[in-house]
């Protein structure tokens, strides 16, 4: 099992990965998606969807740096330390706010709810974001949390794959 040192330097040297999905997928839903909705507006600001699901993407990927399946892990990870050193306050209400979740896995790490690829993602998407479902009812919200769920699903494919096929440990 990789430490949390490991599972940083793989998710950064992977940093080409989400920018070249995000490219495909805008060049999929430019051409796809604007023949059927093309443009998602608030007042009279719009915006391209393959766009919105494209930066969607990257914010999702960079949201995968501290929104971890090793969240699963009652108590503090490096992640969650990371957190606090770079946000002080914030990070540890982020901390505070992830440890239901953590609790929720007690005792059962790398559960399939926890550590699957695409089921723990959604799972941990939803748990960031139930909130402000209330808050943004727009169209374009859900568009951009639809890229935002494939940026995360990518940088969880990384932790997942390094946490069954990465031998080193540092």
């Amino acid at each position: 099992m990789p430490s949390g040192k490991v599972h940083d330097e793989l998710w950064k040297k992977s940093k080409a990965a989400p920018v070249i999905v995000a490219l495909m997928v805008y060049g999929l839903f430019d051409i796809t998606l604007y023949r059927i909705f093309p443009y998602s507006c608030i007042g009279r600001h719009c915006v391209s969807n393959a766009l919105l699901i494209s930066v969607g993407v990257l914010l999702g990927y960079l949201l995968g740096k501290v929104v971890t399946p090793d969240l699963d892990l009652f108590g503090i990870t490096t992640t969650e330390w990371y957190s606090i050193r770079k946000a002080g306050v914030f990070g540890l209400i982020f901390v505070m706010y992830w440890l239901p979740y953590g609790y929720l896995f007690k005792g059962r790490h790398r559960h399939y709810w926890s550590h699957s690829y695409f089921a723990s993602t959604f799972l941990r998407a939803v748990y960031t974001s139930w909130w402000t479902f209330f808050i943004v009812p727009y169209t374009m919200y859900f568009i951009l949390w639809f890229g935002m769920y494939l940026g995360l699903a990518i940088s969880d494919c990384i932790h997942i794959w390094a946490d069954y096929n990465y031998k080193r440990r540092r």
